[in-house]
């Protein structure tokens, strides 16, 4: 969303709005409003801070960037100043604004989306100290020297970093990176509306991309595949696909021309080039424009590939053609050919396209990106590979490997881990280049999932040390408080996986413990269940964590909910699940890891009250159908990691009274 100008009288407007006391009760004392009023009038390098009091007797602060590429900066200084010390939730990621509420469509309007960050406590003491520190952060700020806060990477670094983001399964970090991304410059609005497109679809948001401001002109534009591909599967799972289930063909096509289908939709799409959802979508398009003969061309071209099951059972009743029978020898699919990009050969394995992406080969970064939309099949992982793949990425000069994590490195991951195949070699390359990675969000997340990959592909004594190696490596200098969540997700995962050096195991998870222990006073309750239970299992019983019952002031009983918690990793669903029962038996939970939907997901879905959704590698056949299906886009809850910690976590605080997704 565009935000509007924020010059003085807009300003003052938005604020006169913000405190009205017809819905913001905090208004009626407008003298205790004097500080953070004029803080936020007065143009300073503060983030904007305001009070909230709801009907329903829910006080928020809402901290807001004044500029998108400020959005770091304000949950920098939300965890120095604030953070699990004086706030229940809020202060890790910008808040998913609810349209309904006319507060949180103004901040959106005039701010963008993923601009404000809604910090809340859960009871009436709280609510003083939360303030007294938000006070104190405006205060030291404006009275600070001023300093730019513009992030200094580069642009392909960032983009890598997006792309990182999203892999290792924490979409508000890409969130934040894209706002970066956004507001320095240096990509045409086309590309910045695909990195949104994608962001937007890896989170099963499909009526959010179809809303998004400028789509119609990026596809008149003619975008790459790929975006074409998140637009046509965003349609299936937001308007097509439930039509086409519950009211059969003729509704579904007057669905496609209905006013929350783009206009510009790309209806002449090779199907052959696309996912099963963006294949509904086609085949629709053409039964509705009366191409019969192409239509039967196409889904004849799609059995002889094996594609059958993309062909919704409707069209084949009004085609007559059934699934099983063979194609004719000679009949060619009157489709239009797909332009030449490169004079070298095709890319046929993983080995051959990372090779090709190295070498620039412009074909080979069309390829990846179509693999990594979902729009390519076939793609399976060799093991017999493993040394070659490995043996290319060792030879890299920063630039290749630059190019390979940008383009191919993330899609290759997700093949990975949905095979469950193990390619050790290839894995300690990855590890090892990114040893001296940055430790912010970004790179926590893609670790742990080279963690989870890199045990589960039972390695050598020798190897599992030096991975362990790579994982505690700079922990006292990152492990804190405010990374507690990722620190204890590493924890549990080397406890997930079987240890070929138990010493090694157990050093590790000492070097991440230790520095929590040191400030466990500032750990939720939540994540020191966690941690007590960790230590507990590898015989750590001496580092001393605070008794469940020293804090209990701060321990908000959980009302009787239905949850579901959705990814692809089955030790971590296994774990939150246990980790639920034992301290909250009233909250029911559920899990699930299909990679497409289902009936059985469909049910789980309706009858869940929040969800708890692992984007982590996910497929948009799952996410988009779960997000399809979900009683309110805000009853979804998106982690900021994919590891027990952070995921027991995120389903606490959803659950919790008086969070902000609660209606």
């Amino acid at each position: 969303m565009t935000a509007r100008p924020t010059g003085p009288e807009s300003l003052e407007e938005f604020v006169k709005f913000f405190l009205d006391p017809s819905h913001n009760a905090v208004g009626r004392w407008p003298e205790t409003l004097t500080l953070l009023r004029e803080a936020a009038l007065g143009g300073g390098p503060a983030p904007i801070v305001l009070p909230r009091l709801t009907d329903d007797d829910k006080f928020q602060l809402y901290v807001i960037a004044r500029q998108p590429e400020e959005t770091t900066r304000v949950r920098d200084l939300l965890t120095s100043f604030v953070g699990a010390s004086f706030a229940a939730r809020g202060d890790t990621a910008p808040a998913r604004l609810d349209e309904r509420d006319p507060v949180d469509q103004r901040v959106r309007e005039q701010f963008g989306s993923g601009s404000a960050f809604v910090v809340g406590v859960d009871t009436m003491p709280a609510r003083r100290p939360l303030r007294e520190a938000a006070e104190l952060m405006v205060r030291v700020v404006n009275g600070a020297p001023h300093r730019h806060w513009t992030a200094p990477r580069p642009l392909n670094r960032q983009l890598a970093d997006f792309e990182a983001a999203l892999l290792g399964g924490a979409p508000q970090t890409a969130e934040a990176l894209l706002e970066q991304i956004t507001r320095r410059g240096g990509l045409s609005p086309a590309n910045l509306i695909g990195l949104r497109l994608k962001l937007l679809a890896v989170c099963g948001r499909d009526a959010d991309l179809l809303r998004l401001p400028g789509l119609d002109r990026a596809l008149l534009l003619e975008p790459p595949r790929e975006v074409k591909e998140y637009v046509l599967a965003a349609v299936y799972g937001a308007v097509l696909g439930p039509v086409l289930e519950a009211e059969g063909l003729v509704a579904a096509v007057r669905a496609l021309a209905g006013p929350s289908v783009p206009r510009n939709l790309p209806t002449g799409e090779d199907p052959l080039h696309h996912g099963d959802a963006a294949v509904a979508v086609l085949l629709v398009a053409l039964h509705g424009q009366g191409e019969s003969a192409r239509l039967a061309d196409v889904v004849r071209a799609l059995d002889a590939a094996g594609r059958s099951e993309a062909v919704p059972d409707v069209l084949r009743d009004v085609l007559a053609v059934p699934a099983e029978e063979p194609p004719a020898p000679a009949a060619e699919p009157d489709l239009e050919p797909e332009p030449e990009q490169s004079a070298g050969p095709v890319p046929l394995s993983w080995a051959d396209l990372i090779g090709a992406v190295a070498n620039d080969d412009h074909s080979a970064f069309v390829l990846a990106r179509a693999i990594d939309a979902g729009g390519q099949e076939g793609w399976t992982i060799d093991p017999a590979q493993d040394s070659l793949i490995a043996e290319r990425l060792s030879s890299c000069v920063d630039e290749e490997y630059e190019r390979i994590w940008h383009a191919v490195l993330a899609p290759f991951l997700k093949a990975l881990l949905d095979s469950r195949e193990a390619m050790p070699l290839t894995l300690s390359q990855v590890v090892a280049s990114s040893a001296g990675s940055r430790r912010d969000p970004a790179g926590l997340a893609v670790l742990g999932l080279l963690l989870t990959l890199s045990l589960r592909s039972a390695p050598s004594a020798s190897a599992y040390r030096e991975l362990l190696d790579h994982v505690s490596l700079m922990a006292e200098q990152w492990v804190a408080p405010e990374t507690a969540e990722q620190a204890l997700d590493y924890v549990d995962l080397l406890l997930a996986y079987a240890a070929p050096d138990e010493d090694a195991r157990v050093q590790c998870a000492l070097e991440l413990l230790t520095p929590l222990r040191g400030r466990a006073n500032r750990l939720e309750p939540e994540l020191l269940d966690v941690a007590r239970t960790l230590s507990e299992e590898l015989g750590l019983n001496d580092l001393g964590w605070p008794g469940r019952n020293q804090r209990p002031a701060e321990r908000v009983g959980l009302p009787p909910a239905k949850v579901l918690v959705y990814g692809l990793d089955e030790k971590v669903l296994v774990r939150v699940k246990e980790m639920t029962e034992k301290h909250h038996p009233q909250v029911k939970v559920s899990t699930a890891s299909d990679k497409v939907g289902s009936s059985s997901l469909r049910q789980k879905v309706r009858s869940a009250d929040r969800i708890v959704m692992i984007t982590q590698c996910a497929t948009h056949a799952a996410t988009g159908f779960i997000g399809q299906h979900a009683k309110h886009a805000s009853d979804i809850v998106y982690p900021p990691g994919a590891g027990s910690a952070s995921v027991y976590q995120a389903l606490v605080r959803a659950v919790a009274p008086g969070h902000p997704d609660v209606d």
